[in-house]
């Protein structure tokens, strides 16, 4: 079984262009607004992002309460099992020892944002690079 928050096109990796002539650009206060509501958006993440605890069991704990989501609702939307995901809030070892791959499940489990999954993966020791897999798994969150 398998949840993606997003789903695969691959024609989100082809470069944008700007067509001024096209009838359905945005004119200056509809682009004002999206602008606002994405400072808003971006404002409101910051501000989690500066309360969520530093390490991986505390900041997974946090997103799932933020989102509240239980456990055995993460096993089923991650595939992990919820002794292993309550392992992984509470034991420091047992979240030392987690898989990027895993990290990744929770992510799109729990449909994190995409600050939220990458700040996730670094408190997990599991950055994501520029190696074609991991590119792949920045797509997806």
């Amino acid at each position: 079984m398998c949840f993606l928050c997003n789903d695969i096109n691959s024609s989100t990796l082809i470069e944008a262009t700007y067509d001024p002539d096209y009838e359905s650009n945005q004119n200056v206060k509809e682009r004002a607004e999206e602008i606002k509501k994405s400072k808003d958006a971006l404002k409101e993440i910051a501000e989690h992002l500066s309360v969520i605890p530093s390490g991986f069991g505390g900041a997974l704990a946090y997103h799932m309460k933020r989102k509240k989501i239980t456990d055995e609702e993460l096993e089923n939307r991650s595939g992990i099992s919820s002794r292993m995901i309550g392992e992984y809030r509470r034991n420091i070892e047992a979240a030392a020892k987690i898989s990027q791959q895993r990290v990744m499940a929770l992510c799109i489990g729990l449909n994190l944002q995409g600050f939220y999954s990458e700040d996730l993966l670094n408190k997990a020791g599991k950055p994501l690079t520029m190696v074609p897999e991991q590119m792949v798994y920045r797509q997806l969150i």
